[in-house]
């Protein structure tokens, strides 16, 4: 029987088998996901390894890396039965909740939280457009579906800061919205004229 684990839950893979190569090998993925989701495990994430992983004590503290976790849950759940829990640093021996599944939900609930602010603001300030050449050097513009938002206004370019970091994120800006425009988290390219919905830039 062929088992893929992740989160601590196991599941049947014999509706997938077509999938998967015949062989006698166990996935155990389960405890090097949270390693695969820090990108320094990417290549190994699929790694076969015989009766458990060597990733069990990785501590996870970054919030929106545990939700996309939960979202392959959230897949495995619609399409495998699962036949049980792992025992190890989330589910004791009789299959209960440890502490450390807490701490991970309390992140994940934290992970949603940021999740669903980070929409908002996508929808508020969507992404510009960005293009660069050895000619012409960077430009930045905005249009009704920059960003991957559809709406009725283009927006102008602007630098949006986020708070205690010296990093930006070229974002648009309803340019009829006095409140948005003067926000403090918000900088306007140099040498661009305020309204204008396109700017060039010296680096992206």
């Amino acid at each position: 029987m062929k088992i893929q684990c992740l989160c601590y839950f196991r599941w049947e893979q014999a509706k997938k088998s077509d999938f998967y190569e015949k062989t006698s090998f166990h996935f155990i993925t389960v405890n090097r996901t949270a390693a695969n989701f820090t990108f320094q495990y990417w290549d190994r994430f699929l790694m076969l390894v015989e009766g458990g992983s060597t990733m069990d004590q990785v501590v996870v503290t970054i919030s929106l890396q545990i939700v996309s976790l939960f979202d392959w849950l959230a897949f495995y759940q619609k399409e495998y039965e699962p036949v049980g829990r792992l025992i190890g640093r989330y589910y004791n021996e009789n299959g209960e909740p440890t502490a450390a599944l807490q701490q991970v939900e309390e992140i994940l609930a934290e992970g949603l939280k940021l999740k669903a602010e980070t929409l908002a603001q996508s929808k508020l300030f969507p992404s510009c457009n960005s293009a660069w050449s050895d000619a012409s050097g960077g430009r930045v513009w905005c249009t009704t579906m920059s960003g991957g938002v559809q709406r009725s206004w283009a927006g102008v370019p602007r630098k949006l800061f986020s708070p205690g970091s010296s990093g930006y994120r070229c974002v648009c800006v309803q340019s009829e919205d006095p409140t948005a425009l003067n926000s403090p988290l918000l900088k306007q390219f140099e040498d661009c004229p305020s309204l204008a919905e396109s700017c060039r830039v010296k680096t992206l």
